[in-house]
């Protein structure tokens, strides 16, 4: 387990609250060298432990067709499913959770015709699913990566 400091969570906040700042911006709020900032960086992208990127809106950017899908998959076999779906190109999420189903996925397609030969395709000819269900995804109102940012433990 990795395990942080004070700086490496301001380092981590800003970036949360603006990922367009650049290091020399980062290490000026924080009264940091630049150094620093980029060694942080990297300790925490090497340990997996965040990771850069955007969020886009598929639906602005004219991709009609967002779904969630549970599965209930074989315990046996659910590694071997998740990783199969985390390859898949139209898969932009993929978990392991609890409750009836065990996996959830959501995917992006540019219709419900592709979604629906995604589904025949790919999901349901996965071996081990007992049962899905596909959710479409009417409207993302809120998409916040600050809900699944983990606390900083007190030590």
């Amino acid at each position: 387990m990795l395990r942080t400091d004070e700086v490496d969570e301001q380092i981590m906040q800003l970036l949360r609250d603006d990922g367009r700042l650049s290091n020399r911006e980062v290490a000026r709020r924080l009264e940091i060298s630049e150094g620093t900032v980029r060694q942080r960086l990297k300790k925490l992208e090497d340990a997996h432990a965040i990771r850069m990127g955007i969020v886009v809106d598929p639906f602005r950017l004219g991709v009609g067709f967002t779904a969630s899908i549970m599965l209930a998959v074989e315990p046996s076999c659910l590694e071997h499913v998740l990783d199969a779906l985390a390859r898949l190109s139209e898969v932009s999420y993929v978990a392991s959770i609890t409750g009836q189903f065990n996996v959830f996925v959501l995917i992006v397609a540019q219709d419900i015709v592709a979604a629906r030969s995604l589904i025949d395709s790919q999901v349901e000819l996965a071996a081990c699913v007992h049962r899905m269900e596909v959710r479409p995804v009417l409207r993302t109102p809120k998409h916040d990566y600050h809900l699944i940012a983990i606390p900083h433990k007190k030590r």
